[in-house]
């Protein structure tokens, strides 16, 4: 007979123990990998709590959701120490956590009395949660307009040329009437397969990058060579595979420098 502290597990409680030591022991596996790379903390620590979440459901404790809540509160805490208040970077970080746990909140509100406080509760964590949300300061949207406004150059800075991503480029060399006579002016034999990515165009140089993460300098007249990095990297899953450059500039970089 079960004491005060247990219920009866059905099917959908086994199953829900499967899924949270699955989701545990990614937790601990990837986390400890980022953990050895110098990442956070918190991925293993985050596994440890679900694996003891997933012993207490397995077990049919009803602190299961006691200590679930408490693992909540301190993802919120941890998030709000990494991202502040910007709401967008705070979804990211507790959606998923939310979400695993609902199956918890429905258990433990099963009576009419837990069920009034757990309503309170969440209208009260909601209530929170807006307002953070609206307090939160938002970019004016002059801001938004003039980081979308093209450059008047011709240079391909961004992945859609500008901050605002138009992929307008201001040239009127190629139009409608002389597209359809443009020839190839030059070819580059690639040290391996290139990305998708678009490359981007800076003074007279373009710049790219191929699948393994090699990335290359042209001349953007001739098409010659200006330099190439391999970083050898030893590529096991395609998930490695290089989306895309970035540009940056800066005046106190050392003459010596690669770029």
């Amino acid at each position: 007979m079960a004491n005060s502290g247990t219920a009866k597990r059905g099917i959908g409680g086994t199953l829900y123990a499967v899924a949270l030591l699955m989701i545990a022991a990614t937790l601990i596996g990837m986390g400890g990998y980022l953990l050895s790379l110098g990442g956070s903390a918190y991925f293993v620590l985050a596994g440890v709590v679900v694996l003891a979440v997933m012993i207490l459901v397995w077990r049919s404790d009803r602190r299961a959701a006691p200590l679930y809540a408490l693992f909540l509160l301190g993802t919120l805490a941890w998030a709000l120490a990494e991202v502040g208040t910007d709401p967008w970077p705070l979804v990211s970080w507790l959606a998923a956590p939310i979400v695993l746990g609902l199956p918890l909140l429905w258990c433990w509100l099963a009576t009419g009395r837990r069920r009034a406080i757990g309503f309170g509760g969440l209208a009260l964590a909601v209530a929170v949660l807006l307002g953070v949300v609206l307090a939160s300061p938002v970019a004016a949207p002059e801001a938004f307009a003039a980081s979308g406004t093209p450059d008047g150059d011709g240079d391909w800075r961004y992945v859609g040329r500008d901050i605002g991503g138009t992929r307008y480029a201001p040239l009127s060399q190629v139009n409608t009437a002389n597209v359809g006579k443009l020839d190839v002016a030059w070819t580059y034999d690639a040290p391996a397969q290139i990305s998708e990515a678009t490359p981007l165009k800076i003074g007279d140089t373009v710049y790219f990058c191929t699948f393994d993460n090699q990335v290359v300098a042209l001349d953007a007249e001739t098409g010659k060579q200006r330099w190439h990095h391999d970083p050898k990297l030893a590529l096991h899953r395609p998930a490695k595979f290089c989306r895309g450059v970035a540009y940056h500039q800066t005046e106190v970089a050392a003459d010596d420098s690669p770029c």
